[in-house]
């Protein structure tokens, strides 16, 4: 075993880790998966196809970063992708096809959860917190290094285990390891979905994490998962060092004088990519499960100018509230229901995820993604060469790619601070603030 920094944590991490899993009356089913977590080249401004406006014509020039056209990221591989043929940090074929994000995770209420991490990463330790779990029977699997383990060294591997104690809802998993010391971004998170029980569910969830299936484990059955995630070219650790001794970017603000962001918006992903295709069928109402998994900015999002219904706020479930628009900040999470137009029979439309930067400043920052119309038969088709293949023919909707600057006084945006005026002009709408919500 490795010797700790701090040898009292070491002694209490084992400690703990003598402790038996508490007993399940029910037989529990393990969900086992195997992380390696490696070093990979994405792609980023090479994902775009050169008919889209986002990044080409949004945002402003002003506004627009330079971005690479590929990025080196920290991933965890998806299981059914072959890396190996590849040499280490080659452009290959397999890496036109990266996301900057990691694998979902599905279980089921009650099953135990293994998840066996790799660290291939050659210079920094590593671990994984398993974001909204209270963890009470199993804190010495939290992840969060320095507290509750040491991190798990290099080209070694540690076996994460315990009992999914959670009620249904949307989670999500992340590094808790503090700045990873390496030249590349962190992409290693992803959604935590836990399912009720029941069979129903039980067929599903395999289904879901099956490597061959033909189940997409982001666009299933009436469930559609966003992860937005803000994004910054250089490493995490970088970006901190350029900080050092207060030579501090000017903070951005909103209309109301809150602070935004205290680093310069560069770019956003939804599922790891600048521009993702989600597929939806005319007449279906869907569950969206909408994770900010970004460490500065909040976004406000709505799903193609459509009402949706606030089921979940962090994993809790919430009186029903029908809304335009969320208000989600970093790490939170909700779950809304959407319904398509019967007679939206074909055609895409922006999903639009903005920060709250002033908008009658010029701001014009965020992610967008596309809600692709398709037969009912396809809206589910397994997520394969969207990058460079089926999504690149995906035409951008028709709409303004821009929000709408004002709104209409019956517009409702859920969890946002108070609406302000701007130099006498109204922004709009109403804000419902997130005491709104009832359990």
């Amino acid at each position: 075993m490795k010797r700790c920094a701090a040898s009292f944590l070491c002694a209490a991490s084992a400690l703990l880790l003598a402790t038996r899993m508490p007993s399940i009356e029910v037989e529990a089913a393990i969900r086992s998966f195997d992380f390696n977590a490696r070093l990979q080249y994405a792609p980023l401004l090479y994902s775009l196809p050169n008919h889209t406006a986002i990044y080409h014509e949004w945002p402003p020039r002003k506004l627009r970063k330079t971005l690479p056209n590929y990025i080196s990221a920290a991933i965890i591989a998806e299981p059914q992708r072959d890396f190996a043929a590849a040499d280490e940090g080659a452009v290959g074929d397999d890496a036109n096809d990266v996301p900057l994000i990691s694998p979902p995770i599905h279980v089921q209420a009650g099953d135990i959860l293994s998840v066996a991490l790799t660290n291939s990463l050659p210079t920094t330790g590593l671990s994984l917190h398993w974001h909204g779990f209270e963890m009470t029977n199993a804190l010495e699997y939290d992840g969060v290094t320095g507290v509750t383990q040491c991190p798990v060294s290099p080209y070694t591997r540690f076996v994460y285990e315990f009992a999914v104690e959670e009620v249904p809802g949307t989670y999500w998993w992340h590094t808790h390891s503090g700045m990873l010391g390496i030249h590349a971004i962190n992409a290693i998170h992803g959604p935590l979905i836990v399912h009720p029980d029941g069979e129903e569910a039980k067929h599903l969830v395999h289904r879901l994490n099956k490597e061959a299936g033909d189940e997409n484990p982001w666009y299933y059955e009436n469930e559609r998962i966003l992860f937005f995630k803000d994004g910054f070219v250089h490493p995490d650790a970088l970006h901190s060092e350029s900080k050092m001794g207060n030579l501090l970017e000017a903070v951005s603000k909103d209309d109301g004088g809150h602070t935004v962001g205290t680093s310069a918006w560069e770019y956003g992903t939804c599922n790891g990519r600048i521009r993702e295709i989600v597929p939806v069928s005319a007449g279906e109402t869907y569950k969206f499960r909408i994770i900010n998994g970004g460490v500065h900015y909040g976004l406000r999002i709505s799903i193609a100018s459509l009402k949706m219904k606030v089921v979940a706020a962090d994993s809790e479930p919430v009186e029903p509230i029908v809304v335009d628009e969320v208000f989600v900040h970093a790490a939170e999470r909700f779950d809304v229901e959407v319904t398509i137009p019967q007679d939206w029979t074909e055609g895409q439309y922006w999903i639009r995820a903005d920060t709250s930067e002033s908008a009658y400043q010029g701001y014009q920052n965020g992610i967008r993604a596309i809600l692709n119309i398709v037969p009912n038969n396809t809206s589910s088709a397994k997520r394969r060469s969207s990058l460079l293949s089926n999504t690149k023919e995906v035409p951008d909707p028709e709409a303004n790619i821009r929000s709408p600057l004002g709104r209409s006084d019956d517009h409702k945006t859920l969890n946002c601070f108070e609406r302000a005026t701007f130099d006498g002009v109204p922004s709009g709408g109403k804000c419902l603030q997130i005491t709104t919500l009832s359990q």
